[in-house]
């Protein structure tokens, strides 16, 4: 198993991908696919966010890494580079998802701790994670690679409640 960015030797893995993506209910980090955008304009555009370029106003400089199982796709982590004040309260430096099929089987415990492996290489010295106190699975993750849940959150007030965890790398 492998994280790294898209190639274009990819399309035919993303493709499917894509297509079971779809049909996994509350997935939604396909960053920048808008319907008919062909695959090498795709990656232009994650290198383009990857780079800082042609951000939007709300965004901020984000790394794509898709994980791959042999030569499937089976999910995929948003790094974010920094935080700004939307980020810091709702999706923190890291979102990740895994296909239905592949969830309850360690992989995305597996891509989170690739993930951080990348978030150091870049620089980053702590990490903020968020998710809804009823996604049990992803507070179940972020424990097991070292997440320390932040108490000062307890103020905010969100719908449902939104948790916080930090990691040190």
């Amino acid at each position: 198993m492998i994280l790294r960015e898209l190639a274009s030797c990819d399309q035919a893995a993303f493709d499917i991908f894509l297509d079971q993506w779809e049909d996994s209910s509350g997935l939604s980090l396909i960053y920048g696919l808008i319907g008919g955008l062909d695959f090498e304009s795709y990656i232009r555009i994650l290198n383009d966010a990857r780079d800082g370029i042609n951000l939007g106003s709300q965004d901020v400089a984000t790394t794509s890494l898709f994980f791959f199982f042999g030569e499937q796709i089976v999910g995929k982590v948003s790094v974010r580079h920094y935080l700004n004040s939307y980020f810091e309260v709702r999706g923190g430096h890291v979102g990740f998802g895994v296909l239905s099929a592949f969830r309850g089987k360690g992989v995305a415990t597996q891509m989170l701790a690739l993930a951080l492996e990348y978030c150091r290489e870049i620089g980053l010295e702590k990490i903020l994670l968020t998710c809804e106190e009823t996604n049990i699975q992803s507070i179940k993750v972020i424990i097991r690679n070292g997440g320390i849940l932040d108490q000062s959150n307890e103020s905010k007030k969100t719908d449902p409640k939104t948790l916080r965890y930090w990691i040190s790398l």
